[in-house]
Parts: C-alpha cells; sequence; structure tokens
C-alpha cells in the first residue's frame, strides 16, 4: 500500500516498458533484414561490419544527422 500517485506513475511505467519491449526487439530484426547483419549479435559483442557488404566506403557512413532530416 504506497502513495496512489506513485503507484500510477509505476504502472503507467511499466505499461510502457511492456509497450516498448517488443517494439524494439520488432525494430533491431526489422533492421538486421534490410541491413543484411547480425544485429543481435553486434549488440552482444560490440562488433559491426562496416561498411556494410554491398555498400562502398563513402556512401557506407554513418549520417546520424540525416536520419533526424528524413523523418
Amino acid at each position: 500500500m504506497g502513495h496512489p500517485l506513485i503507484e500510477a506513475l509505476h504502472e503507467t511505467t511499466s505499461n510502457l516498458v511492456v509497450l516498448l519491449v517488443p517494439v524494439h526487439v520488432a525494430g533491431a530484426l526489422v533492421s538486421s533484414l534490410l541491413e543484411r547483419q547480425n544485429l543481435v549479435l553486434s549488440m552482444i559483442t560490440g562488433n559491426k561490419r562496416w561498411p556494410p557488404p554491398g555498400a562502398e566506403a563513402d556512401d557506407a557512413r554513418p549520417r546520424p544527422a540525416a536520419a533526424l532530416v528524413d523523418c
């Protein structure tokens, strides 16, 4: 029996986690398929092939700002 506000906050955040975990996993799987790389293994080992197979070195540079612009 805790404070009602804390209980509501706890319930809301736990529901968000339950919603966002499958979205994150689905995103990792889709990205792995699109990039033809095993991203789950990359998350575990910390190693990732770069540039991706079939990409030229100059075109394969990460462009984090471009991702925000393309939204």
